[in-house]
């Protein structure tokens, strides 16, 4: 029978998976306040593979503004992620697969990686202190109709 040790272990990983799955289903919109309540102050996000580092919210919000730019449309699909929580902070890992659209172009590209996060939590509740996308692969493919 679980204790109430397991069941707040069990609240902060679904808090953890909700910000996680909020980013997944918010960052297709293009509209970048929610995506950014996502993460603290002083967050940081990564894209090793592609030689990215952006610190704070401002150079996070110019770069998936940037990011983004070239695309019609972006969905994200994330897969529930593995996450361990220790206290106040929790580090997760899932894997991610986004497609898009490129604008004015019958073309779709899609990315697939894993997302390594460090999250904290806040009084606002669980927040993206660290995102890094560890890019496995990318696909670019013609659409038979646009």
């Amino acid at each position: 029978m679980p204790n109430d040790q397991n069941l707040a272990d069990l609240a902060d990983q679904l808090a953890v998976q909700r910000v996680i799955s909020a980013y997944a289903t918010l960052t297709g919109r293009g509209d970048w306040a929610p995506v950014l309540a996502l993460f603290t102050a002083d967050a940081v996000w990564e894209i090793p593979h592609l030689g990215l580092r952006f610190a704070g919210l401002e150079a996070i919000r110019g770069a998936l503004a940037m990011l983004s730019e070239p695309l019609e449309f972006v969905l994200q699909h994330n897969a529930p992620a593995v996450i361990d929580v220790a206290g106040d902070e929790a580090t997760a890992r899932s894997g991610i697969r986004e497609g898009g659209k490129y604008k004015g172009k019958a073309e779709s590209v899609e990315y697939l990686g894993i997302y390594a996060d460090t999250l904290v939590r806040t009084p606002e509740g669980w927040k993206f202190t660290r995102r890094v996308f560890e890019g496995i692969g990318t696909l670019e493919f013609g659409l038979v109709s646009s």
